[in-house]
């Protein structure tokens, strides 16, 4: 659905808004999690060769690779840790790499350009944002860097002592979960952890580690003590919604560096993936640049994905969304849609059957009663604790 407002936010972003007469600058970024960003800017995603879309580090050296891209060595690795970004991404690049499209798919040409020319653009943007304007998705680092963290320490028993050693741990590893830090996985998602957990978790990763001293050598336990710690600092940074002075950026930029690097080293196995990449060698940036990353979370999108997901059924008829919510006791119960001005739509045609259903939905939402602040509290996220 993204392209129906394209124009419009690509219109908003050249000529402004106009605020009491005066005419304002609008500086948009884009904002969501790693498939979403990189759908609308045209991108192949976290699977491709050139996985970042802030720098053109590739995601690792294979045969392939090799063949494709001789001097590989000039894009570097997603698996160098901190000292990936050799080649950064630009806005004339990627300006330059959306005209390529503008004839359709670069499949259809007899001569389509190399790799090297398209960095994994693999279709025309829906608009050019530069790197420095895309957010770096400070809610699904946390959702994926720590249900990664308790597997890495299934896997480095399994790597030191063996799969029956590792399925004890994992035994072991649960109870605590569950009975020393109080969350368990979600019955959906896969079964990982949501963000309330994943914050849970992190402020007590010390009832993590201290269970892996007993089946890991001294020297892995002791690593995997320090990434926790490390990573325990670094959740703050990435969801606290307030402005970082200069000595805590510096200390941040330097421990998500450390964390990734030690990663890298002490689990010779582990691989670096595109969310590690960002923390370590990107968000920094963009903290130095606005001030904060928690300002800029995915919070508000995922709370409005989780209802309209929910509500899949009812938006599918052609309701408005605004007729299924209301606001509180504050606004008498009336739908916010209706406070401005906007009347129900009127069917016509085919759809002249779904009137009375729009009709009874917003009677519903009229009614007085003590639903009514729930219906709310559902509308707008807060049911979900992420």
């Amino acid at each position: 659905m993204a392209e129906l407002y394209a124009p419009d936010l690509e219109d908003l972003r050249t000529n402004g808004v106009s605020v009491a007469g005066v005419t304002r600058p609008v500086h948009l970024v884009l904002l969501g999690d790693y498939s979403f960003t990189t759908s609308f800017d045209g991108h192949a995603g976290a699977s491709s060769r050139f996985p970042c879309v802030y720098c053109c580090c590739l995601a690792r050296i294979t045969a392939s690779t090799l063949k494709l891209i001789p001097d590989f060595s000039i894009y570097g690795s997603l698996q160098d840790g901190s000292r990936a970004v050799r080649v950064p991404r630009t806005l004339l690049q990627k300006t330059v790499v959306a005209d390529l499209f503008a004839n359709g798919p670069l499949a259809a040409l007899q001569d389509p350009p190399p790799t090297t020319d398209t960095l994994s653009y693999v279709r025309r943007p829906l608009m050019v944002f530069g790197p420095q304007d895309i957010v770096p998705m400070p809610l699904h680092i946390t959702l994926g860097v720590s249900p990664w963290l308790l597997s890495l320490g299934v896997e480095a028993v399994a790597f030191d002592s063996g799969p029956d050693r590792a399925k004890e741990y994992a035994a072991a590893l649960t109870a605590a979960l569950r009975l020393n830090v109080g969350v368990s996985p979600a019955p959906y998602w896969g079964g990982t952890f949501e963000g309330k957990a994943c914050h849970k978790i992190g402020r007590r990763l010390a009832a993590v580690f201290d269970i892996l001293d007993g089946f890991v050598p001294l020297a892995r336990a002791s690593a995997y003590r320090q990434a926790c710690s490390l990573w325990t600092d670094l959740l703050p940074v990435l969801n606290r919604a307030t402005t970082f002075a200069a000595d805590e950026r510096s200390t941040s930029r330097r421990q998500a560096a450390e964390f990734v690097d030690l990663l890298r080293s002490s689990f010779e196995w582990a691989r670096i993936t595109p969310k590690l990449h960002v923390l370590a060698c990107h968000a920094a940036d963009w903290i130095d640049t606005y001030g904060s990353l928690g300002l800029f979370s995915e919070q508000g999108l995922e709370a409005w994905h989780g209802y309209f997901n929910q509500n899949a059924s009812v938006f599918c008829r052609g309701l408005l969304p605004g007729e299924l919510c209301t606001i509180g006791t504050a606004s008498g119960g009336v739908p916010w849609p209706r406070r401005f001005g906007i009347q129900p739509r009127q069917a016509s045609g085919p759809g002249l059957a779904r009137r009375p259903l729009r009709e009874a939905f917003w009677r519903s939402a009229d009614r007085a009663g003590p639903s009514r602040g729930r219906t709310w509290n559902s509308a707008i996220g807060r049911v979900r604790g992420c």
